[in-house]
């Protein structure tokens, strides 16, 4: 659901449990996006943040309270740290729930329940927290004798059948672990070599984990039974559509891109919800466009790989203005990511996600190609509402999104069903 608020309103709010420094000083990463009543972004404004820790309920008694003194950034992205003004550990974290209770130059955003991280703190700082060496346990079991494998290997997976206990080395790059014939074993994937949509746009994919997605924006401009999605449409008439709706963003805004048809070949093209969402299907047979979770289990992935703090980085492609890899990732001819000092892509699993803008769901106008990438998910969130991620060039996240309208313009990334 879109929050309301007289003043301000939060398009995006993002706390980063599995950010949590175990270093000290010890800090909760908090991201947001403020709009006006109108729902502009609150470009480059000066802005006063109060974070509140509850403890024991919505409503309960403050245990710590900071005031953050920031500016927004140019789309109203700003950036805070809990716990960079007052300690965290002054916290007896042992002693929740918490949760956290946000308001913007006073008015009050809302609160949230503080799941894991309490759970990392407490365990970081209670004097009986483990140190992860058996042998420090005092009136330990000897387990010597359960289980008895032959040289094990780093990596190696153990298992029980009807035989006793198993080992199964560890497989190869592009192996998926599976249950074959009761047991485990690791099988590989078979790659998708030539995609085709409705069109004949010829698509690669790539393997991000045990998913298969598509290697780039989906291009189609029909539906898979051949019928043509609609186009061609006005502001007034795209933000009134209750059916499905293409659009590609106009090249003439874009400098350095001279067609349609190269707009579409570099960022593909942008779809309204009700297209999402249409029988006829959108993607290539096979394909499907993502449920929220599939982006939830894509950064859960991630974050195992060691990309806590990182893992939209290394979905975007590497190409960048200023990027500080240099060669041709370091460009301003298309397709690239509008420069940022500290977050660039580096595109590590072949991702290659680039920044192609939206168009708005309110007003119809395009927006932002170069600065962010917005990707519809499958799921709805109310009768007008539906669920989408995005990626900004001063971030290095995927961000989850609360509702927005289904006629916004969005891209497609297709995944594998």
């Amino acid at each position: 659901m879109k929050k309301t608020l007289p003043l301000i309103t939060c398009l995006a709010m993002l706390l980063l449990s599995q950010g949590l420094l175990a270093q000290t000083p010890q800090m909760i990463n908090y991201q947001a996006v403020v709009r006006d009543e109108a729902g502009e972004p609150l470009a480059d404004q000066e802005l006063e943040i109060e974070i509140s820790i509850l403890q024991g309920a919505i409503d309960g008694t403050p245990v710590l309270i900071e005031t953050h003194h920031t500016t927004s950034n140019e789309f109203g992205l700003v950036n805070l740290h809990v716990g960079s003004i007052l300690p965290l550990d002054d916290v007896d974290w042992g002693a929740g729930p918490y949760f956290l209770e946000v308001k913007v130059d006073g008015n009050l955003l809302g609160a949230s329940q503080l799941l894991s991280v309490p759970y990392a703190l407490h365990a970081d700082s209670s004097a009986d927290a483990f140190s992860g060496d058996y042998d420090d346990l005092e009136n330990a079991p000897d387990l010597s004798g359960l289980i008895a494998i032959e040289d094990p290997s780093a990596g190696d997976i153990i298992y029980y059948n009807a035989d006793g206990w198993q080992k199964l080395p560890l497989g190869n790059e592009g192996q998926v672990l599976s249950i074959l014939e009761g047991e485990p074993a690791w099988t590989t994937v078979e790659m998708d070599t030539e995609i085709t949509d409705a069109d004949g746009n010829v698509y690669g994919a790539v393997t991000i984990g045990a998913q298969q997605w598509l290697d780039r924006n989906l291009k189609t401009s029909s539906y898979n039974n051949g019928d043509p999605i609609p186009t061609g449409m006005d502001d007034e008439e795209w933000t009134n559509a209750t059916e499905g709706a293409v659009a590609t963003y106009p090249h003439d805004m874009v400098a350095g891109i001279d067609s349609e048809q190269e707009m579409v070949d570099i960022y593909g093209r942008l779809y309204n919800w009700y297209a999402v969402n249409d029988d006829r299907g959108i993607c290539p047979p096979g394909y499907r466009v993502p449920a929220d979770d599939d982006y939830d289990d894509l950064i859960y992935y991630l974050i195992g790989e060691g990309h806590e703090d990182s893992y939209g980085n290394v979905l975007k492609s590497c190409r960048q203005n200023g990027s500080p890899l240099g060669g041709d990732c370091d460009t301003d001819e298309h397709p690239f990511w509008f420069f940022n000092a500290s977050q660039y892509g580096t595109d590590d699993y072949g991702f290659g996600a680039l920044p192609s803008g939206y168009r708005h769901g309110e007003t119809g106008v395009f927006l932002v190609v170069t600065f962010g990438k917005y990707m519809w998910t499958a799921d709805e969130d109310t009768e007008v509402d539906a669920f989408y991620r995005m990626m900004l060039f001063a971030s290095g996240l995927v961000l989850p999104s609360e509702g927005i309208t289904k006629n916004m313009g969005s891209s497609i990334r297709c995944i594998k069903e």
